[in-house]
């Protein structure tokens, strides 16, 4: 199950999505309110709400358990309170240089001081971006996200390589020794692969990394 990021449409996977097609089960859908799908029946909505259209929607097209998750970017919050919601019929997912909000603390307080603020302050215009263009309500949705763990799921997280303007080697590595520890956090079957030079749309930029993600946790979902 592909979940896009922010404002993103079922269109958007390039070749992952129908190259997944060929070995399991794919499936990809526009949220609620954007591009082809009909507005959401109500306003003040929360990412809870968004996994809760999720689960409908799958129970209506006769799709049925166990799930791989694909999520990109902002998806990667949806994809998370998902499966805290679902529980065991969860069984993977694929973190595509998702969006973890909840762990950028651990990067904030590896880097210098004089960049702090700045980082915080670029954190809170994406928080409102994101209610501009999702129409979610980013305050509760932090509260559900801090409660939905996803620990025990098999995840694989895909990040892309960062560059820190004003930081050196050192700090740069410091940063970067922190982001990908607290990626780890998240559940106790985790594998961090480290795209170099991907950009953030890795499933675009670097196809097959996604594809052998996905490969491995719909294998590893099917069992020996």
């Amino acid at each position: 199950m592909f979940e896009a990021g922010a404002g993103g449409d079922a269109d958007r996977w390039g070749a992952v999505f129908p190259e997944t097609a060929t070995f399991t089960r794919a499936c990809v859908y526009n949220r609620a309110g954007l591009h082809r799908s009909d507005p959401p029946p109500t306003v003040d909505r929360t990412a809870a709400d968004v996994a809760d259209d999720l689960a409908t929607l799958l129970t209506v097209a006769g799709e049925r358990p166990p799930y791989v998750l694909v999520a990109h970017s902002l998806g990667g919050v949806y994809a998370r309170i998902f499966a805290a919601r679902v529980g065991s019929d969860v069984v993977g997912i694929v973190f595509d240089d998702a969006f973890h909000p909840d762990l950028f603390d651990a990067q904030v307080a590896a880097a210098p001081a004089e960049v702090r603020d700045d980082w915080l302050a670029g954190m809170d215009a994406a928080f409102d971006q994101i209610e501009s263009i999702e129409g979610i309500d980013w305050e509760p949705t932090a509260v559900q996200l801090a409660g939905s763990s996803v620990d025990g799921i098999p995840v694989e997280i895909i990040v892309a390589s960062r560059a820190y303007p004003g930081l050196d080697a050192e700090q740069t590595a410091a940063v970067d020794a922190a982001r990908l520890t607290s990626f780890t956090t998240l559940s106790s079957q985790s594998r961090v692969t480290v795209a170099d030079g991907a950009g953030h749309f890795v499933h675009l930029t670097r196809p097959n990394l996604v594809l052998d993600a996905i490969r491995r946790l719909a294998m590893g979902a099917r069992g020996p």
